[in-house]
């Protein structure tokens, strides 16, 4: 019965209204799995788990896409105890990694990091990575209902005692949600000046310029800003990549200036990460490899899901930064082309596990923009319209914490 009820599924092409009813159709299978006696064939786990990764990936704004997700780590977890098999742990971490990195507010997300922990601390004795899902746990969901748990295991985990006193003086900070991070990115820097315009003006300086302001602006918002650099040195693209995603950040804006040989050409454009290129897969996985990550081919789906659901929220982000930088360029100099937002497999948007976009903010190439671009005075109005541009963004796609920064930023 039950690999008669697999086969009769239609291919996983899921309408939104429908992913209540798939979802609900998968669990009695789900239940059955997770709660039999004796082992059952390999094929008819994969098959489940697969059913229920792809619900979440066609329906990934639905409310059951995390519930999807969950279900198939679980799934994961327990077919680890019946194989023995270090490469099912893995599949298991990893599923559940996918959870807390897609959808980060769900209420499973929590239940997902306890779940890391015990594992990590039972079946890895990878006590510091233990330690870290639960201190993650404290810091994002200090309301979860997983709190008192999580702390109760902190001070199981071996070597725990030495970090007593650490937690405790960040008890302040652990007690609420940290505010919205965003991490800037000036391009360039050090011996790589990128682009260069009239009397000598390098594309490194510039995008430097216009960061700083930027962050100042954000922070008097009440959003954490991080730099990828804050002075004039060479920082790699991998190293770029790395700093965002070892600081979560919630969003990544990457500051450039354009240039080309017709100095007669003008104009702004933003670029988010183009999924439909052909390039992609093979991007994917060397970006999974940077990062550590095994290619197998869960992880390779597993990657997949997240990044789309990322390109998503990419791609809005670009259309507001695009709007907010276009019309103060042209109050500044004139008449200046609207390029619009694009798709592009750069490294840095392609590396960052969080919704990024590059804004190319004018030509140096061309002597008005240059500048414009030249003077404090222009960088603080590209700020200025950055600035806007990320927070229409966190007013659109999430109003009530945008209310919270307002409210913080009146009491500072």
């Amino acid at each position: 019965m039950f690999a008669l009820s697999l086969c009769l599924w239609p291919a996983p092409l899921f309408a939104a209204n429908s992913a209540q009813q798939e979802y609900q159709r998968l669990r009695p299978i789900f239940h059955r799995l997770e709660h039999s006696s004796k082992p059952m064939e390999r094929d008819r786990w994969i098959a489940t788990i697969k059913h229920f990764e792809a619900l979440a990936q066609k329906t990934p704004e639905s409310p059951w896409a995390p519930k999807a997700l969950f279900s198939a780590a679980r799934l994961w977890q327990r077919l680890s105890v019946w194989s023995g098999a270090n490469r099912d742990l893995d599949y298991t971490l990893a599923a559940y990694d996918r959870l807390v990195g897609s959808y980060p507010r769900s209420s499973l997300a929590d239940d997902a990091l306890i779940a890391q922990a015990e594992l990590l601390r039972t079946k890895r004795a990878e006590y510091a990575g233990a330690r870290q899902k639960l201190h993650a746990l404290l810091k994002a969901y200090p309301q979860g209902d997983q709190i008192k748990l999580a702390r109760e295991m902190l001070s199981a985990v071996p070597g725990a005692s030495e970090l007593k006193t650490q937690t405790a003086a960040k008890a302040k900070n652990l007690a609420r949600p940290r505010p919205f991070r965003v991490i800037i990115d000036p391009g360039h820097g050090g011996h790589d000046g990128g682009a260069q315009g009239r009397a000598q003006v390098r594309e490194k300086d510039v995008v430097l310029g216009i960061a700083l302001h930027l962050a100042k602006l954000l922070r008097a918002d009440g959003v954490e800003a991080l730099l990828t650099r804050e002075s004039d040195r060479f920082v790699s693209l991998d190293q770029r990549a790395a700093f965002a995603n070892r600081h979560a950040g919630d969003l990544l804006l990457s500051i450039h200036a354009n240039a080309h040989h017709d100095k007669g050409l003008n104009g702004v454009e933003t670029y988010y990460l183009d999924v439909e290129d052909r390039t992609y897969p093979g991007r994917l996985k060397h970006a999974m490899r940077t990062q550590k990550q095994k290619t197998t081919e869960l992880n390779v789906i597993l990657n997949d899901i997240a990044t789309k659901g990322n390109t998503r929220q990419s791609a809005f982000l670009a259309e507001v930064v695009q709007k907010n930088l276009v019309p103060v360029i042209r109050g500044a100099i004139g008449k200046v082309r609207d390029l619009g937002t694009k798709a592009a497999v750069f490294q840095i948007l392609m590396d960052t596990q969080m919704p990024s976009v590059l804004a190319e903010v004018a030509f140096l190439s061309n002597p008005l923009e240059a500048k414009l671009l030249a003077h404090a005075a222009g960088q603080r109005q590209l700020a200025q319209a950055m600035h806007k541009g990320i927070m229409d963004y966190l007013q659109q796609s999430n109003p009530n914490r945008t209310n919270s920064l307002a409210v913080l930023s009146r009491k500072r």
